[in-house]
């Protein structure tokens, strides 16, 4: 893997912590190598040189930073896998957790993308809120600028960092709106979108898994029943299964091809086996993994590049369209949604 300088200068330039493990950040001038992530002030990019693995910056003789400590933080495919959500932690009822969101923050437009996918009995969303029942856990979390408010129901009094980063990750709320507008709205295309809504964001993943079932079911027909079959799913284990309970299940009650249900289950095999980004499942194409890697791991790099909507939206082949992108990199997640926001 080669890694485009380009991109890697942009993504350092906006220190999203999407990209932390990405790569590397080595500067010829100190010879002392970073996280893109880094605190420290950035260094001018004529004196840096990048690298995919910390051991290649310390094999051409850079020194870790003592500041970000780049030797330690793992690769984002072998970092420790989120933990099934404690049903014993939560801020007091009456007192909601704040969490801060750069702005701009497109907050309708995140809700309106939830709720058309809200499976019932697991998700609630209006025009204000968005609610998932975990268990013995009900979050509902709501948002008055410049904050996300998090309410806790039915568990003690303090949120766990895990149930934090799920509700970040699902609200895109580490991203920052400046960089990305500023690399996009160079397009004509995407220069009105991003004008008229400049705080869109990419919705994420509660739980990563999750997101490869909707898309797999997903795959072929429309949003409305693909959430159908994901409620028939959640009722048929009474929630949404895990890769566990799903390798070797009989799907067959809930209304699926056959093939379709091969590729569940063969999905949920390869999770764990480890396989993050599905690569080598029959029934699992460019589309899907694109789609997955967008809201389930995060990247903002990642696009469906033929995907009917955005073709139409672009007026373009998906050839034309993937070559066109290319110049929206590492922020073509956000003009994927801008482009899917824009037919809506």
């Amino acid at each position: 893997m080669t890694l485009d300088p380009q991109l890697c200068q942009s993504a350092r330039r906006a220190r999203d912590p999407r990209f932390d493990g990405r790569f590397f950040v080595a500067v010829r001038t100190t010879r002392i190598y970073c996280r893109p992530v880094c605190p420290a002030p950035a260094a001018k990019e004529a004196n840096v040189v990048y690298y995919l693995t910390a051991a290649a910056a310390e094999a051409a003789g850079f020194r870790p930073c003592l500041r970000c400590r780049p030797a330690a933080v793992q690769p984002p495919a072998i970092r420790p896998p989120i933990a099934p959500l404690a049903p014993t932690q939560r801020p007091p009822a009456d007192s909601p957790l704040l969490l801060p969101v750069r702005q701009p923050y497109d907050w309708p437009s995140l809700l309106a993308f939830l709720r058309a996918r809200a499976i019932p009995g697991l998700e609630e969303v209006d025009d204000h809120r968005y609610t998932r029942h975990c268990d013995d856990v009900t979050i509902t979390v709501r948002y008055t600028a410049p904050h996300l408010l998090l309410h806790i129901e039915g568990a003690t009094p303090h949120p766990s960092p895990d149930l934090l980063r799920r509700t970040r990750r699902l609200f895109d709320a580490d991203a920052d709106p400046l960089p990305i507008r500023e690399a996009l709205r160079t397009d004509p295309l995407l220069a009105p979108l991003l004008a008229a809504r400049p705080g869109l964001r990419v919705p994420g993943a509660w739980d990563p898994f999750e997101i490869g079932i909707r898309a797999i079911l997903g795959q072929q027909i429309s949003v409305a029943g693909a959430r159908t079959l994901a409620g028939r799913l959640l009722a048929s284990f009474r929630k949404m299964p895990t890769p566990e309970q799903l390798a070797d299940a009989d799907l067959s009650s809930i209304g699926l091809p056959a093939a379709r249900q091969q590729t569940l289950r063969a999905y949920a095999r390869a999770v764990l086996d480890g396989n993050e980004r599905l690569e080598g499942i029959r029934g699992i194409g460019p589309w899907t993994r694109a789609y997955y890697a967008m809201r389930a791991l995060a990247d903002p790099d990642a696009f469906p590049a033929g995907d009917l909507v955005l073709r139409k939206a672009a007026h373009c082949t998906e050839k034309q369209l993937a070559q066109r992108a290319e110049a929206w990199r590492p922020w073509r997640a956000y003009a994927a949604v801008h482009l899917w926001r824009s037919q809506a």
